[in-house]
């Protein structure tokens, strides 16, 4: 959030440019899931995770991150604090 680009976006947000303000939001602030169809919306700017609709496409795409991270010893937030930390 130091670079060039995101200090302009900075500087245009808070001349009113909601646009701008948009960008910043989305660097600051993660949804805790995030779902978005990639050959509609390659930029992912819809998250969809919590449209009813693609309920069991979530379901079944968080089993197989689960599974995953069995198997690679991924501990979620856990493993972000600690490589932080290493």
């Amino acid at each position: 959030m130091k670079s060039p680009e995101f200090l302009s976006w900075k500087v245009k947000a808070d001349a009113g440019d909601s646009d701008a303000a948009d960008k910043i939001k989305r660097y600051q602030v993660r949804a805790g899931e995030e779902l978005f169809d990639i050959n509609e919306d390659p930029y992912e700017w819809n998250n969809r995770a919590n449209d009813p609709k693609l309920a069991s496409i979530k379901a079944k795409l968080g089993k197989q991150l689960e599974a995953w991270m069995k198997a690679s010893g991924d501990k979620g937030q856990q493993t972000e604090v600690e490589a932080y930390e290493y």
